[in-house]
């Protein structure tokens, strides 16, 4: 699962959510079969160049989740700036940050469910503590309904445990 959050004061935000889906649905199911979605957190309009290309015409195994903070906390206006060469750019020209960024998120998710790659779509008012604990309530609670959909147990950890064990093996040889 893709998590593009369109806001880069997310970043820490995107890092916990791969710490958090990758060690709690990268499992063994039921029926001894490896199971699990690799989590990859994205800055939209930092990385959406380089991972739109692979999301939409690399292998078709993933679903993006997009993640939109409607108001930022300070909004900058995009001044009208016109360079030769550069003109097709000019659209953006007196227009607000955060209106650039919010359409980016749109035209990207619209470009991704035309491919017909599966999508879900939060939007949150502006970033403060009330929408950051709502957000890593419901992923909390989206991974383990996850792992429960997946046949796995989203609350241990054993491949992580194997590591320890290995490492105090050889640790102790040295």
């Amino acid at each position: 699962n893709v998590l593009f959050s369109y806001s880069s004061l997310l970043k820490d935000f995107n890092d916990w959510y791969s710490q958090l889906w990758g060690e709690s649905l990268g499992k063994i199911d039921k029926d001894g079969k490896p199971s699990g979605l690799t989590p990859i957190g994205l800055i939209g309009p930092q990385d959406q160049h380089s991972f739109l290309q692979l999301i939409l015409e690399g292998q078709n195994n993933k679903t993006v989740t997009f993640l939109k903070v409607k108001y930022f906390p300070v909004n900058l206006d995009i001044p009208d700036i016109r360079l030769d060469f550069l003109e097709s750019c000019n659209f953006v020209n007196n227009s607000s940050f955060e209106q650039l960024i919010n359409s980016q998120c749109h035209a990207t998710m619209l470009a991704i469910q035309q491919a017909g790659i599966p999508t879900d779509f939060i939007e949150i008012e502006t970033l403060n503590e009330k929408s950051l604990g709502f957000l890593m309530f419901y992923f909390e609670l989206l991974t383990s309904l996850t792992g429960l959909a997946l046949q796995i147990n989203s609350y241990d950890q054993p491949g992580v445990e194997i590591g320890k064990r290995i490492l105090k093996e050889q640790f102790n040889e040295f």
